[in-house]
């Protein structure tokens, strides 16, 4: 279950002086809909076949808040409901999802074979990877592969390793038929102009919060069919240290298209902090991680409030609480989350999730002496275009 903040019209004025606002469901479409406005009572509505749910509010009001209650998910013998309420007003752009229901029983995407050779001898390396929608690895520097992908035209990363996992150059074959030999079959020559350059790395925590950081950093390209892949190992992370390099593509094999994605988080006893760089050109990095929620579980009840929910010293783009939580046989999980923009808090740092059993189709609370996990988070509005913060709290009570 998942809000986006983009897809829809915003606010637009009538001759009344009323306002009308609408929200864009995608495929596929919630099972049950229901509206407020300002602080009034919440309002069932029908679900609108083309996906566009509009609701005109009158002149003076700009908060509304829309909730919805997507499909169940099916897997097997495990089903999965879920509720999700949007908060807004008229200056914000907030669009539904609904995550696919059923599971696969075949007629997946065509997959073909892609085969290979590569060459990494230049960099006596310990191993070499080639990374698309999945990966294959070469052991030793000099040897064959094949990768089993979904069939079209993609990038494909071929990536020297040292034996601890560190890059040493990459290249990367553009725009390659699957199935199908990469590089029109001729083995894939790493050159020493393929060479990684280091780039300062800094990560930045808050006084006090003593948990070690994660950093995740990814290369991608328009081609490429997974998310990206890895420039920094996360195993040697694990193992205890902390990066202050990265390594930065050739100039030879980037593109203005590529981007480098860094995500740093931290977690202590249930908190949790994180920032966020995408850029495309190689550059000194620093992550400076938010100051984390206060810790303030919210009191046990079937409709829990929660408060604190914001950032130290910023505004919040987002603001979101949710509960989940499942049957003694976990064959059965529900969960209800809710997402507050900006406009809507107005500088509350609280949130709270509504009941509306009420409302036909609506999740019935979990039975008393339930496990409830809850979570809080934040999002940060900033300033500087691809830089992101955000904190969260999580916990659990038992269903009074």
């Amino acid at each position: 279950m998942a809000i986006t903040s983009c897809g829809s019209s915003g606010g637009t004025p009538a001759s009344s002086g009323t306002t009308t606002v609408s929200i864009v469901f995608k495929s596929p479409l919630p099972v049950a809909l229901a509206a407020q406005i300002g602080t009034g009572g919440w309002m069932a509505e029908a679900v609108p076949s083309n996906g566009q749910f509009s609701l005109t509010l009158p002149a003076g009001q700009t908060k509304y808040a829309v909730a919805y209650v997507c499909p169940t998910q099916q897997n097997g013998s495990i089903s999965t409901s879920s509720e999700s309420v949007i908060e807004a007003t008229t200056e914000d752009n907030p669009s539904g999802f609904c995550p696919a229901t059923g599971s696969s029983t075949g007629g997946g995407p065509t997959t073909g074979v892609a085969t290979g050779s590569v060459d990494a001898s230049v960099f006596s390396a310990a191993s070499v990877a080639i990374y698309s929608a999945s990966n294959a690895t070469v052991n030793g520097p000099i040897g064959n592969f094949s990768i089993t992908e979904g069939t079209g035209t993609w990038d494909f990363v071929v990536a020297a390793l040292d034996a601890s996992n560190n890059l040493l150059g990459v290249k990367i074959i553009r725009s390659q038929a699957v199935p199908g030999a990469i590089n029109g079959g001729n083995p894939i020559v790493l050159q020493s102009s393929d060479a990684v350059t280091p780039q300062p790395l800094t990560i930045v925590s808050p006084s006090g919060f003593t948990a070690q950081p994660i950093v995740q950093a990814d290369y991608k390209t328009s081609g490429l069919i997974s998310t990206g892949f890895p420039l920094i190992s996360l195993i040697n992370q694990i193992m205890g240290t902390i990066p202050t390099l990265y390594p930065a593509i050739s100039a030879s094999e980037a593109q203005p298209s590529d981007t480098y994605e860094f995500v740093a988080i931290a977690t202590n006893q249930g908190q949790s902090i994180l920032a966020g760089e995408t850029t495309s050109t190689a550059e000194p990095i620093t992550l400076t991680l938010p100051t984390p929620l206060p810790f303030t579980a919210p009191t046990a009840s079937q409709f829990p409030s929660f408060s604190n929910v914001g950032l130290a010293g910023t505004v919040s783009s987002t603001t979101s609480a949710s509960i989940t939580w499942s049957t003694s046989n976990f064959s059965n999980f529900g969960g209800i989350s809710v997402t507050a923009t900006s406009a809507y808090q107005n500088g509350s740092t609280s949130i709270a999730i509504p009941d509306l059993t009420a409302i036909p189709g609506f999740l019935a609370p979990a039975a008393s002496g339930t496990q409830i996990s809850w979570q809080t988070s934040a999002a940060a509005e900033t300033s500087t275009p691809g830089s992101s913060a955000s904190v969260l709290n999580r916990g659990m009570f038992t269903q009074p």
